[in-house]
């Protein structure tokens, strides 16, 4: 958003029982396609070894914690929820409490689920663009082997 190449990029931790992923996306122009790779990555580092900006880790909490209910709409988001609860083993009023739980994390936090589950090394970017659009770039990166492949196929 910094860049002025996209209206949003987002970012999010999919759990799962026995580990899980996370992902960071954005819609971008192809030519800002490998420099958005970039800063995924250099942001993903530098939660690894900087404290997070306080100011910006409250907006984002706020905006996490306030959308809970946009998350509860259909009877298909409360399942969801449940089975989400469930499979986790969340304590009874555990939905009841996000909006205050999310609200009260720290920096330190922040820091320590960064340095438990963040793996910049490990991550695998996926551009979907005109490979003579973005090759090169992605090549200049050096994150490692950057694989082609036809959609059509």
């Amino acid at each position: 958003e910094q860049m002025g190449v996209t209206y949003g990029a987002s970012s999010k931790f999919g759990w799962r029982r026995h580990g899980g992923l996370f992902w960071a996306g954005s819609a971008v122009d192809s030519e800002a396609a490998a420099e958005s790779v970039g800063v995924m990555l250099t942001e993903m580092r530098r939660l690894l070894t900087e404290p997070v900006d306080v100011d910006e880790m409250q907006r984002a909490a706020q905006y996490i914690a306030y959308g809970l209910p946009r998350s509860f709409e259909t009877t298909e988001d409360v399942a969801a929820h449940v089975r989400e609860q469930i499979l986790h083993g969340f304590a009874p009023d555990y939905w009841t409490r996000y909006v205050d739980d999310v609200l009260a994390v720290t920096p330190q936090q922040v820091a320590e689920a960064a340095l438990r589950h963040l793996r910049p090394g490990r991550a695998t970017a996926v551009v979907v663009a005109e490979p003579a659009a973005v090759e090169t770039g992605l090549r200049a990166l050096g994150a490692g082997d950057v694989l082609i492949t036809d959609a059509e196929t």
